[in-house]
């Protein structure tokens, strides 16, 4: 039964998607999730209509709250995005390239080690991978599982894989653009690193969505679909 009045349900989806951080997911993809249409969930969010007691239940899975929470009986919730302590959520599992950074990787979509992962990673063009070094510090660190979304051409400012043609050795970077040779180009993630050498044939293959980070026996993990930036991993202890 629900327990607040007809619209108020939507506008609490709508609270809890735009308070994901670092990057609040689109009507879009939470639709995608749902199995439902954008305008459908537009409607919820407008308050026009309740999503029903079915899809109440699943969006509190997708987005990371107590059921109650939306329907007003609680005020729990666990907002995706920062580092929390895992909820239960259902697991799936994944194609784990091997480490990053490595030499001749091969196609990570075509590895045929699998891993477990939150049921929120899935996605038949992702894979995950484990951290190996420090050249992403403090962004990743040592041991941290690392899911990547396949992406040619992602936006700029967020953590990239990128793989060099020769060889197909990958790396991981930050994609910016440069003003002053009006183009993109990949910068380390540890200042320490050097700039890769676009000359030798690295081009982006993916971009990061999700970092797991297991350290002291508890468990964090930072999630968004449209990619991870630098200065949200680096702060965060």
């Amino acid at each position: 039964m629900l327990l607040v009045p007809t619209g108020d349900i939507g506008r609490r989806v709508r609270q809890v998607r735009l308070s994901v951080k670092p990057v609040a997911p689109k009507q879009q993809w939470l639709a995608e999730q749902l199995g439902v249409s954008q305008a459908v969930v537009s409607n919820w969010e407008r308050g026009r209509h309740d999503p029903s007691p079915h899809h109440v239940s699943k969006i509190a899975q997708v987005l990371g709250v107590d059921p109650g929470f939306l329907t007003g009986g609680s005020t729990v919730r666990a907002t995706l995005g920062s580092p929390t302590i895992p909820v239960g959520f259902p697991m799936a599992r994944i194609r784990h390239a091997g480490t990053v950074p490595a030499g001749d990787w091969g196609d990570p979509l075509a590895s045929e080690d699998f891993v477990e992962v939150d049921v929120r990673f899935d996605h038949p063009r992702r894979f995950a991978a484990t951290v190996v070094g420090d050249s992403c510090w403090p962004a990743l660190r040592q041991g941290d599982l690392t899911v990547w979304h396949s992406d040619p051409a992602p936006p700029y400012n967020l953590i990239v894989l990128a793989q060099r043609t020769a060889d197909q050795a990958c790396t991981v970077k930050e994609l910016v653009w440069d003003p002053a040779a009006n183009r993109p180009v990949l910068v380390p993630v540890n200042p320490a690193y050097g700039q890769t050498d676009d000359g030798d044939g690295w081009a982006v293959i993916a971009r990061l969505v999700a970092v797991v980070r297991r350290q002291d026996g508890v468990e964090q993990t930072w999630y968004s679909p449209e990619g991870l930036r630098v200065k949200y991993l680096a702060g965060a202890e």
